[in-house]
């Protein structure tokens, strides 16, 4: 298996037996132990766990956590990020994303706080790690605190137990941290697109962005090409013009930076 990165896992995917029901090529090497500076918090409601569920905080909070680093392909990574989400999709290439390490992107997938699907949404580039790029996905929702079920904190408590650093036996999460937004890239969409009539392809609903942009970066995953096109809506619709649609691919990559429309 090549190894293109390296997804960085904090909660109940710390066991490698858990992450192997999602994608057993993850464990085909074994994982390393390393700590991470963010905070890990309990929010939202897990139909399977009865409670919160982890989610890494997009900003350092100072205090060390044990995560696990899994080497895996892109591809693998986009697998388990639409296993562990049940909506929503990545490019096969991360790298497409054009995050450096400390920056984040949300990524408009249909979910909410009431609900259990699309709940990730936001992906998260860490430091680089022997030469090959980290990322991992956490939440930019805003989504209620609430405590873990027993069977799902004693699952993480037990596998944060054989980090090199320990597990404290009074952990209970960490409190909720608000995101950074000079450390946000922007918004990201991945899908396949339906062209309309005349008047060009249109969006998905969940591309309309809460922030204001009028331009947006059309990127063909197949070639990695890509080219800044106008943004036009009408009403609730955004559409691109029709010769804005890559040619080479039936799928395509929406990126919105918003730092740079403002």
């Amino acid at each position: 298996m090549t190894t293109e990165l390296y997804y960085l896992a904090y909660g109940s995917n710390l066991d490698p037996e858990r992450l192997g029901r999602h994608l057993a090529e993850s464990t085909a090497r074994q994982p390393q132990w390393t700590t991470i500076d963010h905070g890990v918090q309990f929010a939202g409601n897990s139909r399977r766990w009865h409670g919160g569920v982890a989610f890494l905080t997009l900003i350092p909070t100072g205090v060390l956590h044990p995560a696990r680093l899994y080497p895996m392909t892109g591809t693998t990574f986009a697998a388990l990020f639409g296993s562990e989400n049940f909506v929503g999709e990545l490019p096969p290439d991360p790298s497409l994303l054009g995050l450096q390490p400390g920056e984040w992107i949300r990524m408009l997938i249909p979910g909410g706080a009431a609900d259990w699907r699309g709940k990730y949404n936001a992906i998260l580039r860490l430091d680089d790690h022997a030469d090959a790029p980290v990322y991992t996905f956490t939440t930019c929702r805003d989504l209620p605190p609430r405590p873990p079920g027993s069977e799902y904190l004693t699952l993480i408590a037990n596998a944060r137990s054989l980090a090199p650093t320990g597990q404290s036996p009074t952990w209970q999460g960490d409190p909720p941290q608000t995101p950074d937004p000079s450390a946000r890239r922007g918004d990201a969409w991945y899908g396949s697109l339906a062209p309309t009539d005349g008047r060009g392809v249109s969006l998905p609903a969940e591309l309309a962005p809460t922030e204001p942009a009028d331009r947006a970066r059309v990127v063909d995953p197949m070639t990695g090409r890509s080219r800044e096109v106008g943004l036009r809506f009408e009403g609730e619709q955004a559409l691109i013009g029709q010769r804005d649609r890559p040619s080479g691919s039936d799928r395509l990559l929406i990126l919105i930076d918003h730092r740079a429309s403002s």
